[in-house]
């Protein structure tokens, strides 16, 4: 029995996948991938020993608590984002009531702060989908490994980093990522500065910033809050997008 399938799903990153890709779009798939360190064989990713484009996370996890409080669950979103989708069906979304939520939630503050909380993780995935939907390999980089392993981030080219859903604990991490960039380095910050924690009882509130990122920018002889832009610094560069992360989930 043949199944009709327009699209393929390619696993393993090696010299190989160029080929791999070319191959299969020469016959009309649309081509996807898999890649991540749970299936194994990929610590080089999570280490940072394989170019790419990295994007930081930290030792706390993925989720940050964003409204500790609690007064925002992320319960609603959550079962609005459990109703689209559709089992035992070529297409995993009602495409329809995803573009209608995406709205809302655009349009909305209180649902962008329910969508934030959500197990979506949109502050995250906001930032790394869209790459791997055109086919750019993507690794995790440990943003507190720059304070512990010499040289971290020398096999790195083009970094992702955002203060809005971790953040740093030491100024110094900062200082690292600054020293890497003057080497030659690019790095991507995207965040607004909404992020509820930035106004917790911190070195950089103490140091008179209101978020980390403020510093990061100082200390590599910016503003404190640039415009949206490319701006030089030594041999390497750092790119700014004044840009909350999850809402880049409501284009992709």
């Amino acid at each position: 029995m043949v199944l009709g399938c327009d699209f393929v799903m390619v696993y393993g990153i090696d010299d190989t996948m160029p080929e791999r890709i070319s191959q299969y779009r020469d016959q009309g798939y649309v081509v996807h991938f898999m890649t991540g360190i749970a299936w194994g064989e990929y610590q080089d990713y999570l280490e940072g020993g394989v170019s790419g484009v990295g994007i930081f996370m930290s030792d706390s996890g993925l989720f940050q608590q964003t409204f500790p409080d609690r007064i925002v669950t992320g319960e609603s979103i959550e079962g609005r984002l459990r109703g689209i989708m559709r089992k035992n069906s070529g297409n995993a979304v009602d495409e329809w009531q995803e573009r209608n939520l995406m709205e809302e939630i655009r349009e909305d503050v209180s649902m962008m702060n329910d969508f934030v909380q959500s197990p979506a993780f949109p502050q995250f995935f906001g930032m790394a989908l869209p790459l791997l939907k055109y086919g750019l390999p993507v690794r995790p980089v440990q943003l507190d490994n720059v304070r512990r392993f010499a040289g971290y981030l020398d096999d790195s080219r083009f970094l992702i980093l955002s203060y809005e859903y971790i953040k740093p604990e030491v100024p110094d991490v900062n200082a690292s990522l600054v020293s890497w960039v003057r080497k030659g380095g690019t790095l991507l910050y995207i965040g607004d500065g909404s992020d509820p924690f930035h106004k917790i009882t911190s070195w950089w509130r103490q140091s008179g910033y209101e978020n980390p990122a403020q510093h990061l920018f100082e200390m590599a002889d910016m503003e404190r809050a640039p415009k949206d832009g490319s701006y030089p610094v030594g041999r390497g560069k750092i790119l700014v997008w004044n840009m909350l992360p999850a809402r880049l989930c409501l284009d992709c």
